[in-house]
């Protein structure tokens, strides 16, 4: 196999790992949402993202803030399942 050839499969293995973490993402979102745990404020400079009523991410993007915030659910999810 070419270099070219196995680049270009390097890059479509990565675009689907992408797509797929995007897709498990948005279906947080999108569940979050649904069941009344997921909101946000904007202010001025700023998103706030708050999950079951906690501040849990503020970016200045909203992209980046809801990422940070479905990792931070991740995070709050493995400490219940401990305790």
């Amino acid at each position: 196999m070419d270099v070219m050839s196995r680049l270009n499969i390097v890059r479509l293995e990565a675009l689907a790992d992408s797509n797929a973490e995007d897709a498990r993402l948005w279906r947080w979102f999108a569940n979050s949402l649904e069941e009344g745990r997921l909101c946000w404020h904007r202010d001025r400079k700023s998103w706030e993202i708050y999950f079951d009523r906690s501040r849990v991410s503020k970016n200045a993007s909203f992209d980046v803030a809801i990422r940070a915030a479905h990792t931070k659910s991740l995070e709050m999810a493995s400490l219940e399942e401990v305790a």
